[in-house]
């Protein structure tokens, strides 16, 4: 009697656990709190490109000048340790028209298992080194690696910010031929949609170098030809991309 017990508690630890992966690693599960996805299916033809990580020299550049050369604006999760750093590259983003959001001052690898008050410091030093950088104060959040917990999302609420994961994305960051990100990026695409790549270093992972500009141009030309247009997230998601500066 008690082995067949110990299985079905067994059984049902696994399913708990299975649950608690999903909510954390769906880019759009909500079960820990709200998160936005994707804009509206039902609307215009346009997708929202985002990148992550940066910024970072040497990269970021690329990725803007490839946004020039097809007129599209963008947007920045940046993580304020890099904006610290580099804070005219996070002038350059922002004087050529894309959007600035926060990804967190240290993206640590093991930062979802801190409590509420780490979070709450992590967004609002990013939130400053970037109002201090270039005069505005994001509004959208996106947690280092899309990981969400309720300690995680807390941070946001209270600060009256927006959390935004993606619908598509590259893993432009693993070894593989661009061919590949291409196609994951682009795989399935639908209104609203919105993608994210690379344009900086993981501060605790510098050796994966973010492969997003050798993709970046097919990605575009694969979804101009499928009869997209590009345009800024907050745009595209229909909510407002920066905070009043107090």
């Amino acid at each position: 009697m008690i082995e067949p017990l110990l299985i079905g508690a067994g059984a049902g630890l696994s399913l708990f656990a299975a649950g608690l992966n999903y909510a954390a690693l769906s880019p759009s599960c909500q079960w820990f709190g709200p998160v936005i996805c994707r804009g509206d299916r039902n609307g215009p033809r346009r997708l929202a490109l985002t990148f992550d990580d940066g910024p970072s020299p040497g990269h970021t550049e690329t990725i803007l000048g490839i946004l020039e050369r097809y007129n599209i604006k963008a947007c920045f999760f940046s993580i304020g340790r890099n904006v610290a750093d580099a804070p005219q590259l996070l002038s350059e983003i922002h004087h050529a028209g894309h959007l600035i959001a926060n990804h967190s001052y240290d993206h640590a690898t093991l930062g979802a298992f801190h409590g509420r008050r780490y979070w709450v410091d992590q967004l609002q030093r990013t939130n400053d080194v970037i109002h201090e950088t270039i005069g505005v104060v994001p509004r959208l959040f996106r947690p280092p690696m899309g990981i969400k917990t309720p300690r995680v999302l807390y941070a946001p609420k209270q600060l009256g910010m927006i959390t935004v994961n993606w619908s598509h994305r590259g893993f432009d960051t693993r070894a593989q031929a661009a061919e590949r990100i291409v196609r994951r990026a682009t795989r399935r695409l639908e209104p609203g949609s919105v993608l994210m790549l690379h344009d900086g270093l993981d501060p605790s992972r510098p050796e994966r170098v973010p492969l997003a500009p050798q993709a970046l141009p097919e990605i575009i030309e694969a979804a101009l030809n499928q009869g997209y247009t590009f345009d800024r997230l907050e745009r595209a998601l229909q909510v407002q991309g920066y905070k009043e500066s107090t």
